[in-house]
This record gives structure tokens, sequence and C-alpha cells, in this order.
């Protein structure tokens, strides 16, 4: 029987989920100066990073708006 192996390779070239690190990453580094719930780093983690940091930018404007 022949066998063969597949390996799902990232973007980055690893053979992990980093996925997670790089929410913890994220969200050690924004909770210095902001309050973002990890789930919300969650569902953006894939943009880059100028990106994702315009998205929150953009959320915590839009926030501010509202509220105040």
């Amino acid at each position: 029987m022949n066998r063969a192996a597949l390996f799902d390779v990232d973007v980055d070239d690893t053979l992990t989920d980093t996925n997670h690190l790089d929410v913890t990453a994220w969200w050690e580094a924004l909770r210095q100066g902001h309050r973002i719930p990890v789930h919300d780093l969650h569902r953006v983690i894939a943009l880059p990073g100028e990106d994702l940091l315009g998205h929150f930018s953009e959320t915590s404007a839009t926030a501010a708006a509202t509220t105040g």
C-alpha cells in the first residue's frame, strides 16, 4: 500500500498554526494603550499590520463618536 504525507504550509512557510500566537502578540502590544477583546483580534488577524491597526483605529473612533 502506498502512503503519502500531506502538510499544510502557511504563507510564511511554517508547518504550525500560529494564529493564536499572532493574536496573543498583537493583544499584548495593543493592551498597553487600548482595550481590544481577544475575539475581535481573532476576526481580523489575517489582515496586514497597517490594516489591522487601521481597523481598530476606525472602530475606536466610531465607538467614541457614538458614546460621547
